[in-house]
């Protein structure tokens, strides 16, 4: 089965909706979301230059369709390298998943 296409609010590029950061509004912050999650959603390709660009165009508040603040914890974790795996983020972690070898 194919993956979705989703398109970075940040770069405007399109890619599968695996290869993206999942972002919704939760009480007037872009938090980081689980797969599933309900609500509007804003996709942002794993790169800091994409989370600039989509501050500096204001595109989080357009794309969720009201006014938001980026969550602090999203910008700290953009800022570590090698750092997106927010698709096993539970709805209020947005610290990267341990890996296999770190659950032992």
């Amino acid at each position: 089965m194919a993956t979705p296409e989703r398109t970075c609010v940040g770069c405007r590029r399109k890619r599968g909706q695996d290869e993206l950061v999942r972002l919704v509004a939760d009480q007037g912050r872009a938090v980081a979301a689980w797969p599933g999650a309900p609500g509007r959603s804003a996709y942002l390709c794993p790169e800091q230059k994409c989370l600039e660009a989509a501050e500096k165009k204001r595109a989080f508040a357009r794309a969720l369709r009201g006014p938001v603040t980026l969550d602090p914890a999203v910008r700290a974790v953009f800022a570590r390298p090698g750092n997106m795996r927010f698709n096993d983020a539970s709805p209020h972690d947005c610290a990267p998943a341990a890996t296999s070898d770190e659950r032992r």
